[in-house]
């Protein structure tokens, strides 16, 4: 009996040595409804895909549901996709303390200062904004520090007066409570609010210098009158799933915080460029 069984782990092993060892790389999908020039894309996701070369092969979807959006969120957390961009600010039920966190980054003008800072106080400080990321099943890399916002619109808003009647296209609450104290109307759910102020649906924007870049506005006769209105900081470019996060090893795991801090850096260094 004895030699039988040795007999029957030798075969075994044997056999075991004549299986190929699979060299097929895990797959991830990176989803992104931004553009392809986007620096969250051009940047953010390179260079994730490079960290995670060659054990993880990372492919780009520049499709999903809005960003922003419940679907969003769900996608990403139930792990219909590994990896992506999460306004946080976006969702002030999941992330509450985000809704107040989001009106504190606007102050200070250096991006990536604000930026630094602000991935500094969500990852070692605020124990609460990490159990919130964790109850959604997202790991937080950090965040990217965008351009100053301005106000664009066919004519310049030289004066307090010329918001009356405005229907404005804004970032968030914030700007919309902005837009009501000075007597415009938030424009409010709009899947692409460049387009919406190209096509009429709105008649003036809050958004960065590398908005008259967009298409939509190509050919348009419009301003960009700068403003103090601050600057987006409440993204989270490099969200990964937190499942599939944990199949990462120690050392995969160090070269995506490399690549994290990377991009956030590049990523603010990016937008400053375009102001």
């Amino acid at each position: 009996m004895v030699r039988a069984i040795v007999f029957l782990l030798l075969l075994a092993g044997f056999i075991l040595q004549l299986i190929p060892a699979s060299n097929a790389a895990t797959t991830w999908i990176a989803r992104y409804p931004l553009a392809p020039q986007h620096p969250v894309v051009a940047i953010g996701w390179t260079n994730l895909r490079e960290a995670l070369t060659p054990e993880v092969k990372l492919e780009l979807r520049l499709s999903g549901p809005r960003l922003g959006s419940p679907e969003a969120l769900e996608a990403l957390a139930r792990g219909q996709h590994q990896t992506g961009i999460v306004p946080l600010a976006s969702y002030p039920a999941p992330f509450p303390y985000w809704a107040l966190l989001a009106e504190m980054f606007m102050i200070g003008r250096d991006p990536l200062a604000a930026a630094a800072a602000i991935t500094e106080l969500v990852m070692l400080e605020c124990v609460l904004c990490q159990e919130n990321l964790a109850r959604q099943k997202l790991v937080f890399l950090g965040t990217y520090g965008a351009g100053e916002y301005g106000v664009i619109a066919p004519k310049p808003i030289r004066e307090v007066r010329h918001f009356a009647g405005q229907t404005m296209a804004t970032p968030g609450s914030l700007w919309d409570r902005l837009a009501l104290d000075l007597g415009a109307t938030p424009a409010g759910g709009l899947t692409n609010p460049r387009q919406a102020l190209a096509i009429g649906d709105a008649s003036a924007l809050i958004d960065v210098p590398s908005a008259l870049l967009d298409p939509h506005l190509a050919g348009h006769a419009i301003t960009f009158t700068r403003l103090p209105l601050g600057g987006y900081r409440g993204a989270s470019p490099l969200t990964i799933n937190r499942n599939a996060w944990a199949e990462l090893g120690a050392d995969q795991r160090r070269r995506v915080f490399t690549a994290a801090a990377k991009s956030i850096v590049q990523i603010t260094a990016a937008y400053s460029r375009n102001e």
